[in-house]
């Protein structure tokens, strides 16, 4: 099974060899009405695979850390489609955990779908005890963000006191819309996935993985115009302190492939991400770059100004890209 996250400054993408154009996805869509960072600032996010681990992430939510709200989980069909998973999701106060979702559910066939898995107040309190000192993500402490040896079956549910939901195959409760239910979910029945339907719109996402970097293609987009570009604190054209952008080609080796509605990135784009290190996507009027043409460069009054190598949001590559920090005001904390 392989996985690709994305928030507003995140498209995590977790692989193992997956990228078939066949292959269907389940899309988790996290998001919170509470404040981040005050009321949530850590998140983690893990997924196994029968008693097999395949996803252990912990990170702080911005501006502490990289992890924005909403974010988007990708989960990429197993070769074996009726493979069972678990997932369980915890949002954090510091080592304290506030909110839990635990659900079991398969990747559906051949399509993309969107489950939603709201961290919400009416939820608080659905998960309790704390991130050990060891795991828990701190810069003084040199423990890194990110992939992450937490066991989260550590925490209790409310509704699940018997840790149930982490048995393979086992019928278990969990919270949903504040009171227990269910945690089955029948992929089958979810709604299709469109960006819009998490962010309202484009949305920038990032992506960080082991083996292979993807994710879904951006509904409504066109393959002319579709452009990729990483997102750095200063390197690039900057619109501002941390807002500045790096443009991608079309090419296996130094950007990134359109596979069926999968967009694959290079393995080298893929070991620049984190540390602030984001990937936007856009869908504009500039072509799609390749490395044959010099970056779509502005047209404006400043045009002269700009870096002849360096794509402009005005005018070139990510002419439609928002900066990560602002598309995620609206969400509620980046």
């Amino acid at each position: 099974m392989g996985f690709a996250t994305s928030g507003l400054i995140g498209c995590l993408v977790l692989a193992g060899a997956c990228s078939a154009s066949s292959k269907g996805s389940l899309v988790l869509a996290i998001s919170t009405d509470m404040q981040t960072p005050k009321d949530i600032d850590v998140i983690s996010l893990f997924v196994s695979e029968g008693t097999a681990v395949k996803f252990d992430y912990l990170a702080h939510v911005l501006p502490e850390g990289n992890l924005a709200l909403p974010a988007t989980l990708a989960l990429v069909e197993p070769d074996d489609p009726s493979t069972s998973i678990q997932i369980r999701i915890i949002g954090f106060r510091q080592q304290t955990a506030r909110v839990l979702r635990d659900i079991q559910t398969s990747v559906p066939h051949q399509r993309t779908s969107l489950l939603r898995v709201p961290l919400d107040f009416i939820d608080d309190g659905s998960g309790s005890g704390t991130i050990p000192d060891k795991d828990f993500p701190t810069a003084t402490d040199g423990v890194a963000e990110g992939l992450s040896s937490f066991d989260p079956t550590v925490i209790a549910s409310t509704c699940d006191p018997m840790k149930l939901c982490q048995v393979p195959g086992a019928v278990c409760n969990t919270t949903v819309d504040g009171a227990c239910a269910s945690a089955i979910v029948d992929s089958a029945l979810l709604p299709a996935y469109a960006p819009q339907e998490v962010y309202g719109g484009e949305m920038p996402m990032t992506a960080i993985t082991l083996t292979a970097c993807f994710f879904p293609f951006p509904g409504g987009a066109s393959p002319d115009t579709l452009n990729v570009g990483l997102v750095t604190p200063s390197i690039g054209a900057c619109l501002g302190p941390g807002e500045c952008y790096v443009p991608l080609p079309v090419d296996p080796s130094e950007g990134w492939t359109l596979q069926g509605s999968t967009v694959q990135l290079a393995p080298g784009v893929c070991s620049q991400l984190g540390n602030g290190v984001t990937v936007v996507v856009s869908a504009g009027t500039c072509g799609t770059l390749t490395l044959s043409q010099p970056v779509c460069e502005p047209t404006g009054p400043d045009a002269a100004t700009s870096a002849p190598e360096a794509a402009s949001p005005e005018g070139g590559a990510l002419d439609d890209a928002e900066p990560p920090e602002e598309a995620g005001a609206d969400a509620g904390g980046g």
